[in-house]
């Protein structure tokens, strides 16, 4: 952990990464003496400014006589400095609340929830929805679309729903359809999903030859429909954002990012979060593991499916971000989508 730097020192640092967050330049001595209000002289602020520099909390590019912060910088100040922004509390408020009872599927309430992060944040924000596992089975709804293509609607004991198209190998009729649904909702019933797919395979050897079409068409459904459940779903919304950002101009970093956002799966690892990490947990620069997001600081927070599944809500920008606005948007958001789960109707 970082020693605690003087009153002073602190406040100047505090002016440099404020004034960069607002204005991507170089901050000078001159500017920091007129913000500072420290009653102090020129060469004072100059040699704090040198110290703070020799401990590499900030840096000067090149020749320019102003300074910028470095990544130990930015994590002094995230640990330290940071101030809470509560001027878009309301705001943020009234949207979720506008969105409690207007959302009627999974997708779409997490698209929405992303797309609600990015434009409170002006930064790229991430869902990872964990895989459900261990989410128990409530019953299946199977809805007939033409003989050989079905709709599965599952729904868990906590609520959830989620819909999967399934693409039959052997005809069904809507009559056939409810004796394949009454067939996996009683013997599913209660049974966590990770335990369905070898029950069903138990279950096809014990049973009947009459038994065998159902039997075999209700393995099918499952075997493709439980499968797709256990990709981790990703949502992501506000990459325009980024084309904004001086620090993202040059093709050769933002190349990067956009190659790696098109690998979902990939992306859920990065943004995942340690589920036994409570509250909000930054990554700065060369703290990100993946190379592609060294130039980038990601703000993370879990919100939970139920007390021990959680996903993860991230915000992902330059590392001028401006973490006081950003803490309290993913805060609020993540806690929201929480209180959400905990209810007893969802969607």
């Amino acid at each position: 952990m970082n020693t605690r730097l003087s009153e002073r020192k602190e406040t100047i640092l505090q002016l440099i990464v404020n004034s960069f967050i607002q204005y991507p330049e170089p901050v000078g001595s001159k500017t920091l003496l007129q913000r500072s209000g420290l009653g102090v002289s020129p060469a004072t602020i100059r040699s704090e400014m040198n110290e703070l520099e020799r401990l590499h909390y900030i840096t000067h590019p090149h020749t320019s006589a102003g300074r910028l912060p470095t990544d130990k910088g930015y994590r002094y100040y995230v640990d330290h400095l940071l101030g809470q922004e509560t001027s878009e509390t309301e705001k943020i408020q009234a949207r979720i609340t506008a969105l409690k009872h207007k959302i009627k599927s999974i997708d779409e309430f997490f698209s929405t929830v992303s797309n609600l992060i990015s434009d409170f944040t002006s930064q790229v924000g991430v869902i990872v929805f964990p895989v459900l596992d261990e989410l128990n089975f409530r019953y299946a709804n199977l809805i007939y679309l033409s003989e050989n293509k079905v709709l599965v609607v599952w729904a868990t004991m906590s609520g959830l729903i989620k819909e999967q198209i399934v693409h039959l190998d052997k005809a069904v009729d809507p009559e056939l359809l409810q004796h394949i649904a009454n067939f996996m909702n009683q013997e599913f019933f209660g049974m966590p999903f990770h335990a369905i797919k070898a029950h069903m395979a138990k279950r096809i050897s014990e049973l009947e030859r009459s038994y065998n079409k159902l039997a075999t068409i209700a393995d099918q459904i499952v075997s493709e429909s439980i499968a797709a459940r256990q990709e981790r779903k990703v949502w992501i919304d506000g990459m325009s954002h980024i084309f904004a950002e001086p620090e993202f101009q040059e093709i050769t970093t933002i190349k990067p990012l956009l190659e790696a956002f098109d690998q979902r799966e990939r992306i859920a690892k990065v943004f995942e979060h340690d589920r036994t990490v409570d509250g909000i947990t930054t990554t700065i620069g060369e703290e990100n593991d993946t190379a592609e997001f060294k130039s980038c600081a990601i703000v993370r927070r879990n919100f939970y499916i139920t007390d021990s599944l959680c996903g993860t809500l991230s915000v992902l920008g330059p590392r001028r971000m401006d973490y006081a606005k950003i803490f309290t948007a993913v805060e609020f958001v993540s806690g929201f989508v929480s209180n959400v789960f905990k209810e007893e109707k969802l969607f």
